[in-house]
């Protein structure tokens, strides 16, 4: 009786997801694909500029290089994996997940209303306590550091304009 309890009160529960060859090789070419694609496209585009040795087709060519080698890499593993049920994805890692997305939400949203600085102070004081396990003044501190240095480096050596907000950093 006692294990039973303990199982329904488990709150790290795993997702059982099979992982087959069949998965795996399909994701890979799926990807091969995608990747000649954007070869393919990446090659119509601009080898150089005028004044710059380079163009606009050399980022996406060797991001289509690198995906492709990536893709042949899965491919090659699908046929050495053997097929298995996997956790992959675990209750509190979908929480902590939807917890960044949903501070990084705020974090945009109160940009104009809060400033720059001090929003960033906030984020960044929020992400080490969640992400990092520190101590409280410890987060506040690199909140306060990252918020002042990014205010300094860009409003005042780069000259760029940030949001003020309400208490004008």
């Amino acid at each position: 009786m006692g294990d039973e309890g303990s199982e329904l009160k488990d709150d790290n529960i795993d997702v059982k997801i099979p992982v087959t060859k069949k998965t795996d090789f399909k994701t890979g070419v799926i990807f091969l694909a995608i990747s000649v694609f954007v070869i393919i496209e990446a090659s119509k585009m601009p080898k150089q500029m005028p004044g710059v040795d380079f163009g606009p087709g050399i980022l996406p060519f060797w991001l289509g290089v690198v995906l492709a080698i990536f893709s042949l890499l899965l491919i090659g593993q699908s046929f050495q994996v053997k097929n298995s049920m996997h956790s992959i994805i675990k209750r509190d890692e979908i929480i902590g997940v939807g917890s960044l997305f949903i501070v990084l939400g705020l974090y945009i949203a109160l940009m104009d209303v809060l400033g720059f600085g001090i929003d960033t102070f906030i984020l960044v004081a929020l992400l080490a306590r969640r992400l990092g396990h520190y101590a409280l003044w410890k987060c506040l501190l690199l909140g306060a550091i990252t918020g002042t240095l990014t205010v300094y480096l860009f409003r005042v050596l780069l000259n760029l304009p940030l949001p003020i907000g309400l208490l004008g950093f």
